[in-house]
């Protein structure tokens, strides 16, 4: 009999936050570590230069630092307000505003401990620092609500170790998480906000509406509840977006142009298909729409005919993966994404441990891909490695579902309101006249 994680709870011995936040500072400084040798480079927005090839060699590559002096964040000037030429071409910062933001108010605390003078080094670290303490934060967030097994696996996930620090995707995770334990706390106003936050930051925040929403078709919570948490995102995602888009408008729509006429990115299908092909395919970005749609249709139709309702983690599975193996920009970092629902919607350590295995082999074998001359050499073990990959990754989708069809009654779900075993959910989370812990 395979491992169950549940057990794990039992073999720490472990009670209360602590040990998982421990664990997963020690974690965090492994990450740091795994990044560091890239921590002096002298990014330009041609690449890396004088630079030997420690960013393959050591695997440390990571956009914090490529992109320090290539966006003028070495400067004070506000980053949407910047902008400089690629090939002739102005180029503006094509990050969501609150990663944007992020990304400034880190270089100007850099500054600010450099005595108005930043190295990259600093700045790197201090965006460490601050990315860090948002994910202990989230971290001891999701102990309230969360079991100490999953909880610990969270914290020392070791694609945490390689990706951490890739990009600034700790950032809405961690606003992810306070969505969800908000929302498992009966606060519809504040879930909203916090995943308004999270999609002003990276867009596959607001997917955490469509599990909500199966709930409360399902009644499961009340319908106005889910009403009010999605009007709150997005009066929350305008509030953070408006500003940017009236005073910096062609910096504010340069997240969209770059997605809609970047090619497809080395992990997705359409690239790994194009390789086997020898040939491009067109309408990308409409097949990769309509194939996630398709998919979220097929998702909703399973929820809605499951005998119990799934658990959100269940769900939130099923629609990132659905994103991630239909779109066209699958950045390796992205797959952090599932590590707050994956252990809680799998009830066995091995594939989740052999899809974490897949997902550090796809690194390992695409950064000696991104020398100066991007996608030189043979890209064969990186190929063969992104396929098992996303055959790990359905593996575990299938597990999902499998777990979803067989299960006959409810069972105990962290992030629902009423549960048992969490923070007592309030009273506007039920219906006029409603009994029991769940709302009708």
């Amino acid at each position: 009999m395979m491992t169950r994680w549940r057990d794990l709870s039992r073999l720490t011995g472990a009670s209360g936050a602590w040990p998982a936040l421990l664990l997963a500072g020690v974690v965090l400084v492994a990450a740091w570590l795994v990044k560091s040798p890239c921590m002096d480079a002298q990014p330009v927005s041609a690449g890396w230069v004088g630079f030997d090839q420690r960013p393959i060699v050591s695997t440390c590559y990571n956009d914090i630092v490529l992109l320090y002096r290539s966006h003028q964040l070495d400067s004070w000037t506000f980053p949407y307000a910047s902008v400089w030429e690629v090939d002739g071409t102005p180029r503006f910062m094509e990050y969501p505003v609150i990663t944007g933001v992020f990304m400034w108010l880190a270089a100007s605390l850099a500054r600010l401990v450099g005595g108005g003078v930043a190295s990259v080094a600093l700045y790197f670290t201090v965006t460490c620092l601050l990315l860090g303490g948002l994910w202990l934060g989230a971290v001891r967030a999701y102990r309230s609500v969360v079991g100490p097994g999953a909880t610990l696996l969270l914290a020392t996930s070791p694609l945490l170790v390689v990706h951490a620090f890739t990009n600034w995707d700790l950032l809405p995770m961690g606003l992810v998480v306070a969505a969800l334990v908000a929302f498992r706390s009966g606060r519809p106003v504040l879930t909203g906000v916090f995943i308004g936050l999270g999609t002003a930051a990276k867009l596959f925040s607001i997917l955490v509406l469509g599990p909500l929403l199966v709930l409360a078709v399902r009644r499961t919570i009340p319908l106005r509840q889910w009403a009010a948490i999605a009007g709150s995102a997005l009066a929350t995602w305008l509030a953070a977006n408006l500003p940017v888009l009236v005073l910096y408008p062609a910096a504010w729509g340069e997240f969209f142009r770059m997605n809609s006429e970047r090619p497809p990115e080395w992990n997705s299908i359409y690239f790994i298909a194009s390789r086997v092909a020898g040939r491009t395919f067109p309408v990308v970005n409409l097949v990769s729409l309509v194939l996630f749609a398709g998919l979220c249709l097929a998702i909703l139709w399973v929820a809605l005919r499951a005998r119990a309702v799934p658990q959100v983690s269940e769900l939130m599975v099923l629609v990132l993966a659905a994103f991630l193996l239909s779109n066209k920009v699958w950045s390796p970092q992205y797959s952090l994404w599932l590590l707050p629902f994956v252990f809680l919607a799998v009830d066995t350590l091995r594939p989740l441990l052999a899809w974490q295995a897949t997902e550090i082999t796809v690194w390992l074998t695409l950064t000696p891909l991104l020398g100066p001359v991007a996608g030189a050499g043979d890209a064969t073990w990186f190929l063969v490695s992104a396929v098992v990959r996303d055959a790990c990754l359905v593996f575990i989708c299938l597990a999902v579902l499998r777990r979803m069809r067989r299960r006959g009654s409810p069972v105990d779900d962290p992030f629902l309101p009423g549960s048992p075993g969490g923070t007592p959910p309030g009273a506007r989370w039920r219906s006029p006249g409603a009994t029991g812990g769940v709302p009708s």
